[in-house]
C-alpha cells in the first residue's frame, strides 16, 4: 500500500518542481507595452536606473529576434511583432495619424483612411494609412493577418491606445510602433501620437527629448480608457537619428539623459499603476543600427509570475524569443486568444540564476558572429581554394613536388576536413571574437593532430594500398558523433556555431541546422563507403540515426535534412545490396522520404502542442489551407535557391573555383574511376551522393548551401585519397 502513495507523492513533487521552473508572465487587467526602440540589453543593465534594475531583476526578461521577412528592418520587425507572423515592412509603416491630424496635401487623416479602406472611424482613434499596403506585401508570405494583435482584441471587446512619437521634426514624421497596436483595418482606437511632447534638451542645445512629465500624464489618461496601450518613447530613436551629428562625448551625455528620463517615466507609470492589475513591458524591437543590424534587442516584462528568462516554442533558447511571439505574448497576459492561427507562440518564463549574463552571453555571440562570419568564410574559402586547387593541379599532372609541399596540401585539406567539428567546439569557449576564434584555431591543431596519429597507427598496421583518406575518414566520424550527439540533445552547439549562424544566432531556427545537416548526410554517406568492411551494417544504422534526430522535433528539427538524409541512404543501401540503382529505386527513395516526413510532422503536431516543430506547423497549415498551402511554401523555397544559385555572391565562388572544375572533369575523374574499379559500390555510392544533394537543393530554403557541403566534402576526401595514391606510387617507383 506504501507504493502506490510513494508514486502519488513524486507525481506531485515532479507536477510542482515543473510548474516552478516554467511558467507563463503574470495575467493583467491591463497592459501598457513601452517602446524604447535603437537600445541593447547593455544599456539598461546599469544600477543608476533604479526602476529598470527592478524590472530587470524581478521581471521575466529576454532579447527579441527579428525573424522578419527579408533584410532585417525596424518596419518590419514591429508589423512582424503586430501580426504573430513573418512580415515584411517598408517606410510606409511609419504613417500612422491621430484621426484629426492633417497628412499629405493638407488632408485629415480620417477622410485619407475612408478613401483607401472605406471604413468611417472615430473621432479619437488613431489610423495606420499604410495598412492596405501592408496587406498586399505579406501576399504570398503563407498565411498572415496583418494587425491580429490588435484585431483579436477588438473582437474580445478591448480597446487599444497609442500614445508618443518618434517624430524628427520638421524631416521626418515616424509613428511606426503604434502598427503594433492597429487592428486588420489599420485602426486604434484611441489615439495620442501628435502631442508635443518635446521640449529643449541640455544647454538648450537640442530638441529631441522628451517633456516626460506629459508624456506621463497622457499615458495614464488613455490606460483609463484602454486596455491596451503602446507607448513610443521616441528619444531613444531620436538620438540615434542625430548620432551622426554629435561627437562621442556629446552623444554618451544625451545617452545617459535619454535612458535615466527612461527610467523615470517607467518609475512614474508604475507608481500610478500600482493598485491596478497592470503589467508594463519595456522593450526594444531594433538595436542602434551601424549600418547592419548585428544585435538581439531586450524585452522586459513586469510584473511576472516570476523572475527568470523568456523562451518560447519558437526558439526553443532559454532567454530569446521572436518577433513573431510578441503578438500572442501580449494577448495571453490579457486573457485572449489569437483570432486565427498564427507562427508565433506564447513566451513562457524559465527560472534560471545569472540570467543577466546569460543574456549577455548570447548577445555577444550574436554580434560576435555577425562581426566574424563574412571574413571567416572568405578566409576559409580561400584555404579551400589553394588547398583544393594545388591538390587538383598535383593528382591531374601526377606532379611530383617537394614533400614539405605535399605536406603543405595536405594539411590544407584536412583544415577543410575539420572546419566543421572546429566550429562547433568553439562554441565551448566564452563569448567573445578572439575567444571563439583562438578556440577555433586550437581545436583545428588537435583535430588535425589526432587524425593524423590515427592515420598513422593505421598505416602501421595495414597495406598502405589498402589504406586510403584515413585522417579525413577519421575527422567526419568525429563530426559525424558530435552532430548527432548535439541533435539529441536540442542543437545547442549548432545553433550557436558560425556556419549555422547568421546575425540571429540560431534562433532563425533550433535543433540541427542546414549548414550541419549537410555535413552529417554527406560525412556519414563518404564515411560509410569508405568503411568497406562494414558498410553493409553501418548504412542502416548511420541512416535510422540520421531519421531520428533530423526527425523528432524536440531533437534536430529539420525535415528538409531528414528528406535528404533519407533519400540519400536509401540509395546507398540499394547499391550496397545490388551494386546500382534505377529509375524505380529514385521514385521509392524520394517517396519513402515524403512518407517519412509526413508522418514525423504529424507525430510532431499531435504530441509536442505549443512546441510543435516548423513541420507541425506544415501540417498544421495543410490542415488549414490544404495542399495549395503547401505546394506554396515548396515552391518559395525552390525559388529562394534559384535566386541563391545564382545570386552574386554565388557567382563569384563559380569563378574562384572554375579552374577547379575545369581540371576535375579533364583529368581527375578519369583518375577517380581508376582508383575505385576494384570497389563495384564506390562509384555508384557517390550517384547516390549526387542524388541526395538534388533532393537537399529540392527540400530545403538554403539546399544550394547543402549541395555546396556536399561537393566540398566529396572533393576534400576524393583529393587527399588521390594523394595518397600518389605518394604510395612514389614511394615505390
Amino acid at each position: 500500500m506504501a507504493y502506490p502513495r510513494l508514486r502519488e507523492l513524486t507525481l506531485i513533487f515532479l507536477v510542482l518542481t515543473l510548474a516552478a521552473s516554467s511558467s507563463g508572465a503574470a495575467r493583467a487587467d491591463k497592459l501598457i507595452v513601452v517602446v524604447a526602440d535603437r537600445i541593447s540589453l547593455s544599456d539598461l543593465d546599469n544600477k543608476s536606473f533604479p526602476t529598470i534594475s527592478k524590472m530587470l531583476r524581478h521581471g521575466a526578461v529576454g532579447l527579441i529576434s527579428p525573424n522578419c521577412v527579408g533584410s532585417k528592418s525596424q518596419m518590419s520587425v514591429l508589423l512582424t511583432a503586430g501580426a504573430g507572423s513573418s512580415c515584411r515592412g517598408d517606410d510606409y509603416v511609419r504613417e500612422v495619424y491621430d484621426s484629426r491630424e492633417f497628412v499629405k496635401n493638407d488632408q485629415m487623416a480620417e477622410n485619407a483612411h475612408r478613401t483607401r479602406i472605406g471604413l468611417r472611424v472615430g473621432a479619437d482613434s488613431a489610423l495606420f494609412l499604410g495598412i492596405a499596403q501592408a496587406k498586399r506585401e505579406a501576399v504570398g508570405y503563407g498565411p498572415v493577418t496583418i494587425g491580429l494583435l490588435g484585431e483579436s482584441l477588438r473582437r474580445t471587446g478591448k480597446k487599444t491606445g497609442v500614445v508618443g512619437n518618434s517624430d524628427t521634426l520638421p524631416n521626418s514624421i515616424d509613428r511606426s510602433a503604434a502598427v503594433i497596436a492597429a487592428d486588420n483595418n489599420g485602426m486604434i482606437d484611441i489615439g495620442r501620437l501628435s502631442i508635443d511632447t518635446l521640449h529643449n534638451g541640455i544647454n538648450g542645445s537640442t530638441r529631441f527629448f522628451s517633456d516626460v512629465a506629459l508624456l506621463a500624464d497622457t499615458t495614464i489618461a488613455c490606460l483609463a480608457r484602454a486596455d491596451f496601450v503602446v507607448v513610443d518613447f521616441g528619444d531613444t530613436s531620436r538620438l540615434e537619428e542625430y548620432k551622426l551629428d554629435l561627437s562621442e562625448k556629446a552623444y554618451s551625455q544625451h545617452k545617459a539623459y535619454v535612458l535615466k528620463s527612461l527610467d523615470s517615466f517607467l518609475g512614474r507609470i508604475l507608481v500610478e499603476t500600482r493598485a491596478q492589475e497592470t503589467v508594463v513591458v519595456l522593450v526594444s524591437f531594433s538595436p542602434p543600427v551601424n549600418g547592419y543590424w548585428d544585435r538581439l534587442t531586450p524585452i522586459v516584462i513586469y510584473p511576472s509570475a516570476q523572475s527568470g528568462l523568456l523562451t518560447s516554442a519558437t526558439t526553443r533558447t532559454d532567454g530569446a524569443i521572436a518577433a513573431s511571439d510578441f503578438a500572442p505574448t501580449m494577448l495571453r497576459l490579457l486573457n485572449v486568444r489569437p483570432l486565427v492561427p498564427i507562427a508565433g507562440r506564447e513566451a513562457r518564463t524559465v527560472t534560471k540564476d545569472q540570467k543577466l549574463s546569460r543574456l549577455n552571453d548570447i548577445d555577444t555571440r550574436v554580434a560576435t558572429n555577425r562581426k566574424i562570419l563574412v571574413p571567416t568564410m572568405w578566409s576559409m574559402a580561400g584555404i579551400a581554394g589553394l588547398a583544393l586547387t594545388g591538390s587538383a593541379v598535383t593528382v591531374a599532372f601526377s606532379l611530383r613536388p617537394k614533400r614539405s609541399v605535399l605536406l603543405m596540401l595536405r594539411i590544407g585539406l584536412l583544415i577543410c576536413a575539420s572546419a566543421c567539428l572546429a566550429m562547433l567546439l568553439a562554441v565551448f569557449a566564452p563569448a567573445g571574437p578572439v575567444s571563439y576564434m583562438a578556440s577555433w584555431a586550437g581545436g583545428t591543431v588537435v583535430l588535425i593532430g589526432l587524425s593524423s596519429a590515427v592515420e598513422s597507427v593505421r598505416r602501421n598496421r595495414a597495406d598502405k594500398a589498402g589504406v586510403q583518406a584515413v585522417s579525413v575518414v577519421t575527422l567526419y566520424w568525429l563530426t559525424i558523433a558530435a552532430i548527432i550527439i548535439d541533435g539529441a540533445t536540442g542543437g545547442q552547439l549548432c545553433r550557436f556555431a558560425l556556419p549555422s549562424s547568421s546575425y540571429i544566432s540560431g534562433l532563425r531556427y533550433y535543433g540541427v541546422g542546414n549548414e550541419y545537416a549537410a555535413a552529417l548526410i554527406f560525412m556519414s554517406g563518404l564515411a560509410v563507403l569508405y568503411s568497406a568492411k562494414t558498410r553493409g551494417k553501418l548504412v542502416p544504422l548511420i541512416g535510422f540515426l540520421i531519421v531520428i534526430v533530423m526527425g523528432m522535433g524536440t531533437m534536430g528539427a529539420n525535415y528538409g535534412g531528414m528528406f535528404t538524409g533519407v533519400v540519400t541512404f536509401v540509395l546507398i543501401w540499394v547499391v550496397v545490396r545490388r551494386g546500382v540503382f534505377d529509375v524505380k529505386h529514385l521514385i521509392g527513395a524520394f517517396s519513402i522520404g515524403v512518407v517519412l516526413v509526413s508522418l514525423f510532422a504529424l507525430i510532431d503536431l499531435k504530441i509536442a502542442g505549443e512546441s510543435v516543430s516548423h513541420a507541425g506547423r506544415i501540417a498544421q497549415t495543410a490542415y488549414t489551407l490544404g495542399g495549395t498551402g503547401v505546394t506554396e511554401i515548396a515552391l518559395r523555397k525552390m525559388l529562394y535557391n534559384i535566386r541563391l544559385t545564382f545570386g552574386t555572391d554565388a557567382l563569384k565562388l563559380y569563378v574562384a573555383f572554375t579552374p577547379l572544375l575545369v581540371l576535375w572533369f579533364w583529368r581527375i575523374q578519369p583518375k577517380v574511376r581508376d582508383m575505385f574499379k576494384e570497389d563495384p559500390i564506390m562509384l555508384p555510392g557517390l550517384k547516390a551522393l549526387w542524388v541526395g544533394a538534388a533532393a537537399a537543393f529540392l527540400a530545403n530554403d538554403s539546399g544550394v548551401v547543402m549541395v555546396c557541403v556536399m561537393m566540398a566534402m566529396t572533393t576534400i576526401i576524393l583529393l587527399y585519397s588521390l594523394l595518397d595514391r600518389l605518394q604510395s606510387s612514389s614511394v615505390k617507383s
